[in-house]
């Protein structure tokens, strides 16, 4: 089963409903997925996270494949997955390209693959046949198609209200055909499986490309959606104009995509980006805010009224 139900609306227009992901107990929404590094949650040991109580209050286990790359060997071999080899049998596991906490790299995509770099900087091209075959030994519960989303220079011209140049257009373009072909194959190897698949919806600050994405993967069996290429990950969705994302979220995305499918954002939002997000209809985030706080000594702390 995977199917998404929505039971009401919140108090901040929050979409409050589960979703049925593989043979788990269904996610509830709005959720947070526990950010991983490597095989673990930054920070706890597996039997502080254990002991702690915590998995009762998040969606899930989100798995970059940024940090597995290198070693989807070891995977194969094991032949159990990901949850069974990190001890995280009975959590839904998501598998998303990129890490959150990691800023990207760009100018290193073309039309064959994209790069992931991970902890120790090495650089590692995966292009469509190793994730399909990362998928496999990983075995998530649920994948985000492999994407192409280095549109930086396309991102500042749209913000800035320029003319795209013909170079970034066609980096645009490339990104797009690659994100589709990918997307395609995913779709055909995961048919027959009880793996969820996300789509990647991309298209930066682009309005008409972000309108066009959006039908096209409405028009898909997919079963979500994840709204990608606002930021480059790490530090930079700090930095992102919450305004501007909320307003192509309004016009261009949310209205074009189905209602009964999850829409998935990932990157160190703070608790008051989550919440304008929340009121635009985005279902499910991730923790990575929390482990760069808690990289830095801070602590989150909130009025108890």
């Amino acid at each position: 089963m995977k199917r998404f139900s929505i039971e009401k609306l919140g108090s901040v227009r929050e979409r409050l409903g589960s979703w049925e992901v593989s043979n788990h107990v269904p996610v509830q929404s709005p959720g947070l997925w526990l950010t991983t590094s490597t095989c673990g949650v930054p920070h706890l040991t597996p039997e502080t996270f254990e002991m702690s109580g915590l998995q009762e209050h998040f969606a899930g286990v989100l798995v970059s494949y940024e940090k597995q790359a290198r070693s989807i060997d070891i995977y194969e071999a094991y032949k159990k997955g990901f949850a069974d080899f990190c001890e995280f049998k009975n959590f839904p596991t998501l598998l998303t390209v990129k890490d959150p906490m990691l800023t990207e790299k760009p100018g290193y995509s073309t039309f064959k693959n994209i790069s992931v770099w991970g902890e120790n900087n090495q650089r590692v091209p995966v292009s469509c046949d190793h994730y399909v075959n990362g998928v496999k030994a990983l075995d998530p519960d649920a994948v985000v198609s492999l994407c192409d989303s280095d549109m930086n220079q396309h991102n500042n011209t749209i913000r800035n209200n320029e003319q795209p140049v013909k170079d970034s257009s066609k980096r645009v373009l490339k990104a797009l055909k690659f994100t589709h072909e990918c997307l395609e194959v995913m779709v055909e190897e995961c048919k027959s499986s009880k793996k969820a698949i996300i789509g990647a919806l991309e298209g930066g600050y682009d309005k008409a490309v972000r309108e066009k994405e959006a039908k096209l993967l409405s028009s898909l069996p997919l079963d979500g959606y994840f709204l990608d290429g606002f930021h480059n990950n790490g530090d930079s969705a700090l930095e992102m104009e919450v305004c501007h994302v909320v307003d192509v979220l309004k016009e261009s995305v949310i209205p074009n995509i189905k209602e009964d499918k999850p829409r998935f954002f990932f990157g160190m939002c703070d608790p008051r980006t989550i919440l304008l997000l929340i009121q635009q209809g985005v279902d499910f985030f991730e923790t990575s805010y929390v482990y760069k706080q808690t990289d830095l000594g801070h602590a989150l702390s909130f009025p108890n009224t």
